[in-house]
């Protein structure tokens, strides 16, 4: 538009001094229009490299969640496997417990037996010691009806 109108002012010739002010005018919208093209042109390629460079870190960060869910994911069957094992663990604790009180029942029993038996054993050695002293009685006895 810019140059069709400087051509048209030239034909128009100096008669057409306005015209020429006005295709003055015209050329330097023209610059003015090329000049914000140029720094919109600009702007829109910042705005599009930024774009590129956020949908980047999206990515990364996508990346970076999926990893996170696979590790929560393996923490999350490495814990039901320990609260298994746990359980497993306690169950045999109990039962162990319960082997243990039973053993220390037997235990204290043959313990209560084994003190019956030592006080039956001491009562028999006594009895044994008067037997043996009765009898050293009865063979001095013995001794002073033997004829001799």
């Amino acid at each position: 538009l810019s140059y069709n109108t400087a051509i048209e002012a030239e034909r128009a010739g100096s008669g057409a001094r306005g015209f020429q002010v006005i295709a003055g005018r015209i050329r330097q919208l023209a610059q003015l229009t090329s000049s914000a093209t140029a720094d919109i042109d600009r702007h829109l390629e910042n705005v599009r490299e930024r774009t590129r460079s956020a949908v980047g870190a999206i990515t990364g960060v996508a990346e970076i969640i999926h990893q996170v869910r696979a590790v929560s994911e393996e923490i999350t069957e490495a814990l039901s496997h320990q609260v298994q094992t746990t359980e497993d663990v306690t169950r045999r604790v109990e039962v162990v417990a319960k082997e243990s009180a039973r053993v220390g029942h037997v235990v204290a029993d043959l313990a209560a037996a084994s003190r019956k038996a030592a006080d039956r054993a001491v009562g028999t050695r006594e009895t044994a010691a008067q037997l043996d002293a009765e009898s050293d009685q009865l063979r001095s006895l013995i001794e002073k009806f033997r004829v001799q």
